[in-house]
């Protein structure tokens, strides 16, 4: 009867053999003064209250038999399925657990259901029915018949221990992979998280199977809002597990290790966590002592990376399945996955985001690609919004060590003039050009030592940084912008340029002094230097404006009155991009009235104008000007071709207000919809962007006739 007892318990409640001793023989009475310790029947005869009894029929299907025993969260019921007359298992959680308790066993048996409802596998008990009320939370699935392996690492005597045998160990492993390989390659990948051997019962047939999932864990990008409670068995559990890091398949893969190192050894692994005499191991099994040593290795980095590549190592079957993307295009190795990530990168990027390619790197044998799958995840969790997803492809391929071959062009900078440090204001940009000359990607970064001197940052997107950094595929190049400023006088320094464990020293010399960057190696000092014929000069000094420059450097110069009106007239005017060249060409008139005329503009149809398509009407804007000099404007759409000046280049006596035509006539094919015309007006060298608002109106014969109507 005990022996019955011990069978039903250990296929539900694998806690069951927990407190007796793993050299002695079964005791015949155990006493058991703390509640929550693990009873056995027949030796303890009552049950704590869990809302069910013997003889109770749930769900008017399954019907309570016998009570198998409980632990100290569960009471576990032997039950018969009135409709398929059949054997389950069923576990009940107890009552007399305090509230906090009780809400995260229910959490813990309804998170174990769910993973049993839809993993399909031999090894696997299935659900039958989770329910949850107000009196009881149960779960029913799979009796499964058989001998835990505990009883041979806990009863046996060691010299008689038949099926521990070297091979039958080999092969028990062997089925223990293809489980978690199984678990792993779920979508997302499932973590056993308590495998040993009280959890894994020998059925008959010899195969094994995985009678609890209760601590398993789904290994998903985002973690829950709530953190699930860590299980483990000290002695079981991966350094990492027992460190409270984060975890993956690899922490499955130690504890496979461990519960066959205590099958092969008889060394209790619970007495000495994280202890192994490999000595006694490689005597019992020399064929694949190694093999295990892998998988017990204490840093997750040099251990088995997946159940593929240590089921390969234990069997010697290293037959991968090729990865088919589309066009016909299959992978098998990884050079053949680096040269189609570079020839074909947009199918990478598809098998990535389908995470079809981390179920085929989950289930190659190949242990380097195994590797590459927690590089990957690894280049995913430090991987920005924006970077894309073949970047963060090579960023996982690329090798740890690096290499010296990365090489920055030039190899030294020469920024010439920059600016002073106090202006704040960079330099023109110098390019340092990156060349990976390798056959493999290469991460690299570059830093900027800060320095009392000067200063030289990496400018991008918009923004100066101290350090960047990347990864260059196998024979490609990259462009970093850099900048400078420094104290007056000349400047030198270096920037570090770091691969791997390699690290290239770039030096860099600087001539600081006092102006505005103007253009490559050239500096603006004063007014009078000012080149008023280079092109796009007002764009220029509209960005030094809004940077709060131009103000200052004026003001260095005296013309304090200039600085003021302008930093006025762009604090008042509205933002827009006419509104900021008005106020920047104060600074351009000062210098040169004849070619910068101070210009005032008023459009006539302030809301817009509403033309139909296939007519033609006339707008005009009101061009006052306010310099001492007559001037010539010319009003152009570089755009659209239906938008035209009727006359060019007419003339504005100084001080006087002129109307300037013109005729907007879109073609008939033209429908319903609103244009922002895009306007120039141009005066010598000056050029005022404006813009006018056109609704195209359908031609219909109805808008024809309330048009003729109306005059």
């Amino acid at each position: 009867m005990y022996g019955v007892a011990v069978k039903l318990a250990h296929t539900f409640c694998p806690g069951f053999y927990t407190d007796m001793s793993r050299k002695s023989k079964p005791p015949t009475t155990i006493l058991a003064p703390d509640p929550l310790q693990t009873h056995r029947l027949p030796t303890v005869p009552a049950a704590p209250s869990c809302g069910v009894q013997v003889g109770d029929v749930l769900e008017q299907r399954y019907q309570i038999d016998t009570l198998i025993g409980w632990g100290g969260h569960a009471v576990v019921f032997a039950a018969t399925d009135l409709q398929r007359k059949r054997q389950l298992a069923i576990k009940v959680l107890r009552c007399d657990l305090a509230e906090p308790a009780y809400r995260d066993a229910v959490e813990v048996l309804r998170h174990e259901s769910r993973l049993l409802r839809r993993l399909r596998h031999p090894a696997l008990p299935r659900l039958a029915c989770f329910a949850s009320t107000s009196t009881s939370t149960w779960m029913a699935r799979d009796m499964i018949a058989g001998t835990p392996l505990s009883h041979w690492t806990t009863y046996s005597p060691r010299g008689a221990a038949s099926l521990c045998d070297p091979e039958v160990v080999h092969g028990w492993a062997l089925q223990l992979c293809d489980l978690l390989r199984y678990l792993h390659t779920q979508s997302p990948p499932v973590l056993c998280n308590d495998l040993k051997p009280a959890n894994l019962i020998l059925r008959s047939d010899g195969t094994l199977a995985l009678i609890d999932l209760g601590a398993a864990l789904t290994y998903t990008r985002t973690p829950p809002r709530k953190r699930r409670p860590r299980f483990g068995t000290p002695g079981y559990a991966s350094p990492e597990q027992l460190r409270r890091d984060d975890l993956d398949e690899r922490s499955d893969l130690f504890s496979l290790g461990v519960v066959c190192y205590e099958l092969l050894t008889g060394i209790d692994p619970t007495a000495e966590p994280l202890q192994f005499n490999w000595h006694e191991l490689h005597r019992r099994a020399p064929r694949f002592a190694n093999t295990l040593r892998w998988a017990l290795t204490l840093e997750p980095q040099q251990r088995a990376p997946t159940a593929a590549a240590l089921y390969a190592a234990l069997s010697g079957q290293h037959t991968p399945t090729p990865l088919v993307l589309g066009y016909g295009v299959q992978i098998s190795t990884r050079a053949e996955l680096l040269t189609t990530a570079m020839r074909h990168p947009r199918l990478i990027e598809d098998t990535i985001a389908s995470r079809a390619l981390d179920t085929w790197l989950a289930t190659h044998p190949d242990a380097e690609l195994g590797h590459l799958l927690h590089h990957l995840r690894a280049a995913r969790r430090t991987a920005t919004a924006r970077q894309r997803q073949i970047d963060i492809f090579f960023h996982a391929l690329a090798p740890a060590e690096g290499s010296a071959q990365l090489r920055p062009l030039p190899d030294r900078l020469q920024f010439g003039a920059v600016p002073l440090k106090h202006w704040r204001l960079w330099s023109h940009p110098q390019t340092l050009t990156l060349q990976n000359t390798t056959r493999q990607p290469l991460r690299w970064q570059l830093e900027c030592p800060t320095q009392r001197g000067a200063e030289v940052r990496v400018w991008q997107d918009g923004k100066a940084r101290r350090q960047t950094e990347g990864v260059l595929p196998p024979g490609t190049s990259t462009e970093l912008l850099l900048v400078a400023a420094g104290k007056q006088g000349k400047q030198q320094g270096t920037l570090t340029l770091r691969c791997g464990d390699y690290e290239t020293y770039i030096p860099w010399e600087a001539n600081a002094l006092a102006g505005i960057p103007f253009g490559p190696q050239q500096l603006v000092a004063t007014l009078a230097d000012l080149d008023l014929t280079a092109p796009n000069i007002i764009p220029r000094f509209e960005l030094l404006l809004e940077r709060d420059i131009l103000g200052r450097w004026l003001r260095a110069q005296g013309e304090r009155e200039l600085a003021a009106s302008i930093e006025r007239a762009y604090k008042q005017a509205a933002r827009s991009p006419f509104t900021q060249r008005q106020a920047v060409v104060q600074l351009f008139h000062h210098l040169d009235p004849h070619h910068f005329p101070l210009l005032d503009i008023q459009q006539t149809h302030a809301t817009g104008l509403d033309v139909m398509a296939g007519d033609s009407v006339t707008t005009s804007f009101e061009i006052t000007n306010r310099g001492d000099y007559p001037c010539s404007v010319s009003l152009i759409s570089p755009i659209v071709n239906w938008v035209t000046m009727p006359e060019v280049g007419m003339l504005i006596p100084a001080g006087e207000t002129v109307s300037c035509s013109l005729n907007v006539a879109p073609p008939a094919s033209y429908s319903d919809y609103l244009h922002q015309v895009e306007l120039e007006l141009w005066s010598g060298r000056l050029m005022l962007p404006l813009s006018l608002s056109v609704q195209v109106l359908a031609r219909h014969w109805w808008r024809r006739a309330l048009r003729w109507l109306m005059g």
